[in-house]
């Protein structure tokens, strides 16, 4: 009986062309740029807006920490869009 084990090698995966996510050396940057913008756009803009609109003394620390955040997710996208070369060309 055959418990499911196979003597078979696996199928060999398929050439895909090159793109940004598989591109070897430079992939922490555009990770770094993902995170961060996610944690300015989702994590810290909400509450920003809220303390904005409740007009708590929190309000401009929140902004300024979205203001960092963003600004550094852009820097991170910069540097990325610069370190790598143009694949759709």
């Amino acid at each position: 009986m055959s418990e499911g084990n196979s003597t078979s090698a696996a199928p060999a995966p398929k050439d895909f062309p090159p793109n940004y996510f598989r591109h070897p050396g430079y992939s922490g940057w555009m990770y770094a740029h993902i995170i961060l913008m996610i944690l300015s756009w989702v994590v810290v803009l909400p509450p920003a807006i809220m303390f904005s609109v409740a007009r708590s003394r929190y309000s401009l620390v929140t902004q300024m920490v979205f203001h960092a955040f963003n600004g550094a997710g852009m820097v991170t996208g910069f540097v990325y869009s610069r370190a790598t070369p143009d694949l759709y060309t």
